[in-house]
């Protein structure tokens, strides 16, 4: 039953990507824009998970309307994709130097810094961002998005 509760949401999704993809027929968009904007729409399944629930419901609304603009090719959604990025960078970014504080204060037991997994976050998390604002700069795509 477990495993069928993991599955279940990333199928229901690749359903919704796929009827989003056919009722927004664009034959100026790319395979790359697609697949960011299907990304967009996976990413936001994990954004009800935060606390307060009003805050979770706001990020999965924001993911799931950038995802949706990126596929009608509008231009604020190519802008607002590398800003949540950068946002998101920055959170990785702060967490990550508290952690560097951290690690040198005395801590309780049940408190445990994995060093080595922020810093592997943050450079995902950097070459993701340093990926996507070199996609969405390029001549060709920001000529879709005109």
């Amino acid at each position: 039953m477990k495993p069928l509760l993991t599955v279940l949401p990333l199928l229901i999704i690749f359903g919704i990507i796929l009827i989003i993809v056919k009722f927004v027929p664009n034959k100026k968009r790319s395979n790359g824009v697609t697949i960011i904007s299907a990304w967009f729409l996976l990413q936001s399944i994990p954004m009800l998970r935060y606390r307060p629930v009003i805050l979770g419901f706001a990020f999965c609304a924001l993911f799931i309307s950038v995802a949706i603009g990126l596929l009608k090719l509008y231009r604020p959604a190519r802008i607002a994709a590398i800003a949540i990025w950068i946002v998101l960078f920055a959170i990785q970014l702060f967490g990550t130097i508290i952690s560097l504080i951290a690690i040198n204060q005395k801590l309780p037991e049940s408190i445990n810094i994995d060093l080595p997994k922020e810093l592997a976050q943050l450079i995902l998390c950097g070459l993701i961002l340093i990926g996507l604002s070199i996609f969405f700069t390029r001549p060709k795509v920001k000529d879709q998005f005109r």
